[in-house]
């Protein structure tokens, strides 16, 4: 919670009688009886947007559901529960990162972090008590319990909030839109910072790479199959057998750990390396923790072991390891106490070292599966702390990478509120299938709805055979084309492991990805000012559009770029296109929506549309982030009416207007020290250019534009290209 935040004023009225209290405000009037208890809100039109639900009854006139009521059920346990009123038409997003699909009507939710297994369930690594409805309005539960949300699968009319805690403490937010109410969510549980800009590049991993020699293999295999790559993630095994989490350095098999990074370095690459927030039994570093009173104990104050379920070694004979064979199990584990801040700074300085190695960053895995009759410092016991605690531990992780490298990033499977803050997160382990793709798909969108806009997914899938060829080609299409990227499995995701066509496509889509990062990190600022995800439901852009309410399996990456992936062997899907026009960014058709659209793929190509006004962004090729700058930038203009769009970087914000007609088209770039290469699209050959008011020479060929400081070329295929220099600003206007 920001608890400092200081909230501006709103004039409000109270008007109160005998019977009842009426609160009006500019947007809203709030009506509460008094005997029985009951309160309504409605919008300044007088329209009911949310109340509570007091009348639901069957045909026996007894209530479907529970009221507003608070109880203890047989084994103790308390809850309170909430019910409230369902429009016709209303829907539902949000609960976190959830795999079912994305409208939750009809659906019930519970908001408790489990290590899921898989994308196939309710069940959810990164659960969030906050949703928002069509209704204009969203709920945020300010509790660390487990929340049960029956959202209307026991009545057609009304849904149900029941908390395992002694009170029933929300926030209500009104919008009306979807954005205004992630924006009012996340100035309560808190903004997302911009993570480094190289983390938007690739990353690769496997469930373990076994040894030095074999990161060193993969990372001059990158290079040498021209793939643009920043990060490798050797995973789990980079310590010492039955050590885990202690963070010593197997050096039997990565030997020299200085020396690797310091050649990783010198090649573009950087290492993140795995935990858990877990301590072997079998380390020096559980003794340490247990003689300091680092761990959380069981009711007798000793330390409260738990297994992690992880292998205890990898297999020395072969090349990737099958879970689901009876391997032997790893030794119990201390759970390190992040309530205590002894135990934090104790945590942190076992980073320290690691760190100032060159590590820069950690994949902060599990957190999820926290005892209920656990006992922790601060005085919670396991079921108040269970939900909690993967925002502590990726708070101390994410703090000290910060406080070592500047910039802090973790790469983290567990979350709840607020958990936004200490970006980025990936979606789990899901099977190496179409299905698992489409549930990744809505679980990062449900994800993004609730107010952690930075997110990526095991491109490939994690568990089950190899994915075939199609398979890992479809999700890569959809992994480049995501807020982060990292290929990830138990078996080999590196792209030269799935033929020749495989790699082509995948070496396609990662240049596209890197040339895309000025767009992607200007989106990256805008979630870090608004709470909106970079990858957006159509539902989140187009929330007036009711046709978008079920579109679940298609996305916008910004406001620009419509992505459709496909998710099955047939190449084709149908898709659906909101309101305006929209063209494909293949060949440059053109679409008027709304309407649906049956599109055929070929293997190489997946569904990417974009809409008409869009001014993208683009840099160079590269093969990691940092190699040269961006600079001088391209942007793929789209003219169609009035349009704008600001390019964000850590020390510039650049702002470009486009407005166009048929005979004329004016464009206008803000200060700037970069060159920018401007590419119309879809217009025919002009008269003439001027720039600030001086008409410009035009070129003789795309290669001469390239050479020259400032001119113009246009090419026969409809493309306009300019070039110039923005300082002190740029008005082109086009004839």
């Amino acid at each position: 919670m920001e608890t400092e935040k200081i909230w501006p004023e709103v004039d409000f009225e109270v008007i109160e009688n005998d019977r009842q209290v009426k609160i009006k405000t500019s947007s809203l009037v709030v009506k509460i009886t008094k005997d029985p208890w009951e309160f309504l809100i409605y919008n300044s039109m007088g329209h009911l947007v949310c109340g509570e639900s007091h009348s639901d009854l069957d045909v026996q006139q007894k209530l479907k559901i529970k009221t507003l009521s608070y109880y203890k059920d047989e084994t103790g346990i308390e809850r309170v529960v909430g019910s409230f009123r369902v429009a016709p038409d209303e829907r539902f997003y949000g609960f976190g990162e959830k795999f079912t699909t994305l409208d939750k009507r009809g659906q019930k939710i519970i908001a408790w972090n489990v290590d899921a297994l898989g994308v196939g369930t309710e069940k959810s690594y990164k659960n969030v008590p906050f949703f928002m409805s069509t209704r204009g309005y969203g709920v945020f539960i300010n509790s660390c319990g487990r929340v049960t949300y029956h959202m209307g699968d026991l009545s057609n009319v009304s849904y149900t909030i029941e908390v395992e805690d002694r009170k029933l403490d929300y926030y209500l937010l009104y919008g009306p839109s979807f954005k205004e109410i992630l924006g009012q969510y996340t100035e309560i549980t808190g903004k997302a910072p911009v993570p480094p800009k190289w983390s938007f590049g690739l990353w690769m991993s496997r469930f373990y790479y076994r040894s030095r020699d074999m990161v060193e293999t993969v990372c001059d295999n990158l290079r040498r199959c021209d793939i643009p790559c920043d990060v490798i993630n050797p995973d789990v095994y980079w310590m010492r057998d039955r050590m885990l989490c202690d963070f010593t350095w197997d050096e039997t098999r990565f030997p020299s750990p200085e020396d690797m990074l310091s050649r990783m370095e010198e090649k573009g690459f950087k290492l993140c390396l795995w935990e858990h927030p877990y301590v072997s039994v079998a380390s020096e570093m559980f003794k340490e923790g247990e003689d300091k009173g680092y761990f959380a104990t069981k009711e007798d104050g000793s330390v409260y072991e738990i297994y992690s379920g992880l292998p205890a070694a990898m297999s020395p004979e072969e090349e990737f390891m099958d879970l689901s064979k009876d391997l032997p199990s790893a030794p119990p584990n201390g759970i390190v106490d992040f309530s205590n801040p002894e135990a934090v700074n104790w945590y942190k300085d076992k980073h320290h070292p690691l760190l100032r190695m060159g590590v820069k960053v950690f994949k902060t895995d599990f957190g999820e599966e926290i005892p209920e009759d656990a006992h922790f410092y601060n005085g919670m016991r396991g079921k108040e702390m269970h939900n909690l605690y993967p925002l502590l531990y990726n708070r101390a992780v994410f703090e000290v990478t910060e406080e070592v490298t500047g910039r802090g990033l973790v790469w983290s499977r567990s979350a709840w509120a607020g958990s936004q803050k200490y970006p980025v997160h990936w979606g789990g382990d899901p099977q190496t299938d179409f299905p698992s793709l489409a549930c990744t798909l809505r679980g990062g969108l449900s994800l993004g709805l609730s107010g952690i806009p930075f997110w990526s997914h095991d491109i490939g899938g994690f568990a089950g055979p190899r994915p075939s060829p199609k398979l890992y080609i479809r999700w890569a299409q959809f992994g480049l084309l995501s807020s982060h990227a990292r290929c990830h499995g138990i078996t080999p995701r590196e792209p030269w492991e799935y033929g020749e066509e495989a790699l082509s496509i995948f070496r396609f889509y990662a240049k596209l990805r890197y040339r895309l990062i000025p767009y992607l990190y200007s989106y990256a600022h805008v979630a870090s000012k608004t709470g909106l995800p970079l990858m957006r439901a159509m539902v989140l852009e187009y929330q007036d559009d009711p046709n978008t309410y079920d579109k679940d399996l298609q996305y916008m990456l910004g406001q620009e770029l419509l992505v459709a992936p496909i998710f099955d062997e047939s190449d084709k899907r149908y898709l659906y296109l909101p309101p305006g026009r929209w063209i494909d960014y293949w060949n440059g058709n053109e679409y008027e929506g709304p309407g649906t659209i049956y599109y055929e793929a070929p293997i190489d190509k997946i569904p990417l549309f974009v809409k008409a006004g869009a001014i993208i962004p683009m840099g160079p090729e590269m093969s990691y982030v940092g190699e040269k700058p961006f600079d001088p930038i391209t942007l793929d203009i789209y003219p169609h009416g009035l349009s704008e769009f600001t390019l964000y970087d850590d020390d510039e914000t650049t702002t470009f207007r486009c407005q166009g007609s048929q005979r004329e088209l004016m464009f206008e770039i803000t200060t700037s020290p970069r060159t920018y290469l401007l590419k119309f699209n879809k217009i025919s050959c002009p008269t003439m250019v001027e720039i600030n008011g001086e008409r410009i020479a035009s070129c003789s060929s795309y290669s001469a534009l390239e050479s020259s400081q400032q001119g113009w070329w246009w090419d026969p295929s409809a493309q306009l290209y300019v070039k110039t220099k923005a300082e002190g600003g740029a008005r082109i206007r086009v004839l």
